[in-house]
This record gives C-alpha cells, sequence and structure tokens, in this order.
C-alpha cells in the first residue's frame, strides 16, 4: 500500500482534489428540466411505456432503465447525481492510469470544463461518452485481442445517444471492415461473432431512431418536407455554427477567444493533412452534430463540449500528432473560465428555471388549476 501511494503521488493528490471539486459543483447545482423529466419518465411508466416514449428522445431506453430501480423505489432524484459523479472519475483514472500523455495535459483534461461540470454532474446520458471514449482509446492498439470487449463498448456507446454513430460507424468500418475487405482469416469465428454481438447492441438505439424519427416525428411535424428549409439550409448550417461558437466561449465573445478558436481551427486542419485517417473520426461527429442543430434540435453545451473530448480520443489513438496536442490544450483553456464562472455563480445565485417556475405556480396559480398546452406549442416556447 505505501510502494503504491509512493509510486502515485502526484495521480492521487490530483483525484482527491478532482472529487472534491466534482460534489462541491454536484451539490450547488440545480436540477435542469431534461434531468427532471428523465426521472419522472423513470417513475411513472411502465418498461413498455419507456420503449414507446423514446420515440420523443436522441438516445436509447438504457438510460431510463438505469433509473428505474431508484424512481420507482421511492429514492429522492438527488440520487441521480451520483451517476455522472462516479462515471466522470471512472473517466479520470482511466486517464491517468491508461494514457501516456505528460502530467501537465493530464491535469489539464482532469479539471476540463467538462469533466468538472457539463458530464461531471448533468445526470443525462451524455455523462457516459467520456468514460467509454477513453476506455476504447485505452484498447485502442489491443483490440484484436479483445474483439468482444471492444464491440461491447462500441454498441454501448451508440447507445448513449445517436450523435455518437458517427464515431462508433467509422471505429465499425476500420476494424471489421478490414476483415471483410482484406479477407483475413485470423480470428474469423471471433470476428464475424463480436460483430454480430455489436449490431445486436445498436439495434436497440437503432430502433429508437427508425421508429421515432421516421415512422412518428417526420410523420407527425412538416421539418424535413419544408420546401423553404431545404432551400435554405445552407444558410441555417452557417447560422448554428456561430451559434455553437458563441455557446462555446458563453455569448461573451472576446478578441482572444477569437484568436485562440482560430488558432485551435488552424491546428486541427493541420493535424488532419497529418493524420487524416484518423481525423475522420472527429470531422464525422463534428460534422454530424451540426447537422443534428441545423436540422432537428437547437444546439447545447452538454453536446457541443463532446467535441474536445473527441479530439482527446484522436490525440490518444494517434499520440505522435503535436498539433492535436496544442488544440487541445488551447482549446480546454479558452474554454475553462467560462465553467468556473457559472460554478461560482451556482453558488451565489439561484439559477434553475424549474426552481423559478415551481416558485412561480406557488404564488400566482391556484392549486387545483389546469393548464393546457401543445407540445408544438411548448417547443415554440423553448426556441
Amino acid at each position: 500500500m505505501k510502494e503504491f501511494i509512493n509510486k502515485n503521488k502526484l495521480f492521487l493528490f490530483v483525484l482527491l482534489i478532482y472529487i472534491f471539486l466534482l460534489v462541491f459543483v454536484s451539490i450547488t447545482r440545480p436540477f435542469t428540466q431534461d434531468e427532471l423529466q428523465s426521472w419522472l419518465i423513470a417513475r411513472d411508466l411502465s418498461p413498455l411505456g419507456i420503449i414507446k416514449q423514446m420515440k420523443y428522445e436522441g438516445h436509447s431506453f438504457l438510460w431510463y432503465f438505469l433509473l428505474v430501480p431508484f424512481a420507482k423505489t421511492g429514492c429522492s432524484v438527488e440520487i441521480q447525481r451520483v451517476i455522472p459523479v462516479m462515471s466522470s472519475i471512472i473517466a479520470v483514472i482511466v486517464l491517468w492510469k491508461k494514457s501516456s500523455f505528460d502530467n501537465l495535459l493530464k491535469i489539464l483534461i482532469t479539471f476540463s470544463s467538462g469533466l468538472v461540470y457539463y458530464y461531471g454532474n448533468f445526470a443525462r446520458p451524455y455523462c457516459f461518452v467520456i468514460p467509454l471514449l477513453f476506455i476504447i482509446a485505452s484498447i485502442y492498439k489491443d483490440k484484436d485481442e479483445h474483439p468482444y470487449l471492444y464491440a461491447i463498448l462500441l454498441g454501448i456507446l451508440g447507445n448513449v445517444h445517436l450523435i455518437t454513430l458517427p464515431i462508433v460507424g467509422i471505429l465499425v468500418i476500420d476494424y471489421w471492415g478490414k476483415y471483410f475487405i482484406k479477407g483475413n482469416k485470423d480470428n474469423n469465428k471471433n470476428k464475424i461473432l463480436s460483430l454480430l454481438v455489436l449490431l445486436f447492441i445498436l439495434s436497440i438505439i437503432l430502433y429508437g431512431i427508425i421508429y421515432g424519427f421516421f415512422f412518428s416525428s417526420i410523420r407527425k411535424s412538416s421539418t424535413l418536407l419544408d420546401t423553404n428549409l431545404i432551400r435554405y439550409w445552407p444558410f441555417k448550417f452557417i447560422k448554428t455554427i456561430s451559434t455553437d461558437f458563441m455557446l462555446f466561449c458563453g455569448y461573451k465573445t472576446n478578441i482572444i477567444f477569437v484568436i485562440g478558436m482560430l488558432i485551435v481551427f488552424y491546428l486541427i486542419i493541420r493535424s488532419t493533412i497529418k493524420d487524416f485517417k484518423n481525423s475522420i473520426v472527429f470531422w464525422s461527429f463534428t460534422l454530424f452534430l451540426l447537422l443534428i442543430h441545423s436540422l432537428f434540435w437547437f444546439s447545447t453545451v452538454l453536446r457541443l463540449y463532446l467535441i474536445i473530448y473527441v479530439l482527446i480520443f484522436w490525440y490518444w489513438i494517434n499520440k505522435d500528432n503535436k498539433y492535436l496536442k496544442y488544440s487541445i490544450i488551447i482549446f480546454i483553456l479558452l474554454t475553462i473560465p467560462k465553467t468556473y464562472n457559472m460554478i461560482i455563480d451556482n453558488t451565489r445565485y439561484e439559477l434553475s428555471s424549474s426552481y423559478l417556475t415551481t416558485n412561480y405556480i406557488n404564488n400566482n396559480i391556484e392549486k387545483g388549476s389546469t393548464i393546457y398546452y401543445t407540445e408544438h406549442n411548448f417547443y415554440q416556447l423553448l426556441t
């Protein structure tokens, strides 16, 4: 034990500080509407009802099934806070014990915006993306020795949210595609069976997308059938890029942030030229995310900040690309101030829209009153 502590002094010191900060942020941050909605779905719907509800969601029912044992046994909604905290701690442990990054970069990633705030505290499926990416990266070079583990991890990642599907798709083509194209007969049985395992796990999220998007949402909404949207989509795509850029900096742009982001973009382009093959994972995810934001959903930092960690994944599987390292460092440093200001604000002000709405209802609406609104008007209100 003493020998272990002596060998891991820096790691244990950083981990203790990180856990303390993570718990502090967790208990001072109010729940969002989406977090409370997930809890109510898990608490009030039957298993079949949860599956049917997924036609309105962008991820599989696995997240809700994870909440069901707690929600249906009368646990407090506060128990949700444990899930992102634990998943982020796992991500940090994998980062320190399995990556070959230098200590400075490890510290920077550990206290980055996502691991400290967005994915370390928000009880949403996104909290699983970073630990899964880190674990997949840690076995990436040895995936031939662990095809089933690799398949299961990719399948789970794909079920976290549909925005992860481009990453999964590229990694599947990279691994199993080579097998079928080159006709490599080594580990024939394991390769085929592991692919079947992966496809079975992915069928869960694919069911939700096919049923929800094509047989419910699109049929009932004219969004995708709107010729004006199709005609002006390129302009909306550009506007989405601008909106997402503003979200990164918290709508308070300054010349330093703009110059910094231009440098990050330049470094990513240089990295792409140097390592085009592995860059496809990053670009497929980023462009798909922007496409989703411009066509279906509003932009949100919970999806946007994943770009940083997909960039880290890319660097993890190709550490020789120094441009990637510099882009990650600058990217994290540019986004940290906004996040830590939010952490401070959470301790000083009541920023929860749910809390404010509850107070308004209690103070202005009589008990027994009924409020009517349509789903269409509700989403109009949000946008």
